[in-house]
């Protein structure tokens, strides 16, 4: 085999006007593919008063959510607050602090 010779088979191989580009789409991906292209247009692009409802609602849920987490918050630190009074009222009583002399 001669150099032009190796070089038209390589050429042959890469010729790309031989294969097959075809595709062989299945009914169900058919279905799929037409339904993707058909619900991308369907929805118009929402109004000003929209975005501004939409603005409000996530606002309005965001501080319903700080108001729970401060609760929650607040409830913990009474129930620490609670316990260190226990703690104390039942430290005194084992350990009475010293009576203070004059």
């Amino acid at each position: 085999m001669d150099a032009n010779a190796g070089e038209a088979y390589v050429l042959d191989m890469l010729d790309l006007s031989s294969l097959d580009y075809s595709l062989q789409w299945s009914p169900e991906e058919a279905d799929l593919l037409s339904a993707l292209a058909t619900t991308t247009d369907d929805e118009p692009p929402p109004t000003a008063k929209a975005k501004q409802s939409e603005a409000l609602r996530r606002h309005r849920q965001k501080k319903r959510e700080e108001q729970a987490e401060l609760k929650r918050a607040a409830k913990e630190l009474e129930e620490k607050l609670h316990l260190l009074q226990q703690t104390k009222a039942l430290r005194d009583i084992l350990q009475p602090p010293p009576s203070g002399r004059r």
